[in-house]
């Protein structure tokens, strides 16, 4: 993870910027959850998978927007949030956190390449894991 100065600015980029448009996580539950988070980081304590995975789609979708020469950060983050969202999948925890995770990725897939294939299927397996409560982030991750 990143430094927590540069985590609460990203973070506080992203309630500023993105989350009046996707609307999906509350941004004091977060605010709160990157203390805690960080917290644990600190005192060398476990990270829920979840958790992690919110926090760094939310630092991918911040440096995607933020500045043009932060795209390989953002592309470095979007690919650690899908390693641990796979993580969580493979521990069965499916909690919140991951599916929110999933939908801030999905928007900057959008945001990348638009209405692409990819995008398509993955907003589609989003909706079929919520429908059918079939976990399957792990063939996301395989694109």
């Amino acid at each position: 993870m990143l430094p927590k100065h540069d985590a609460k600015s990203l973070f506080e980029y992203y309630a500023a910027n993105a989350e009046c448009f996707h609307r999906i996580i509350l941004i004091p539950s977060v605010r709160d959850l990157l203390e805690r988070v960080y917290g644990k980081l600190l005192q060398r304590q476990p990270v829920e998978s979840s958790h992690a995975s919110l926090l760094l789609s939310i630092f991918a979708s911040s440096a995607y927007d933020w500045q043009r020469d932060a795209t390989k950060a953002a592309i470095f983050w979007s690919k650690a949030a899908l390693d641990v969202l796979e993580h969580s999948r493979r521990t069965g925890r499916g909690l919140l956190e991951d599916v929110q995770a999933s939908i801030i990725l999905l928007f900057l897939i959008y945001k990348n390449e638009g209405f692409s294939i990819r995008c398509r299927y993955q907003a589609r397996l989003l909706y079929l894991r919520h429908r059918y409560r079939i976990d399957i982030i792990s063939i996301i991750h395989r694109l």
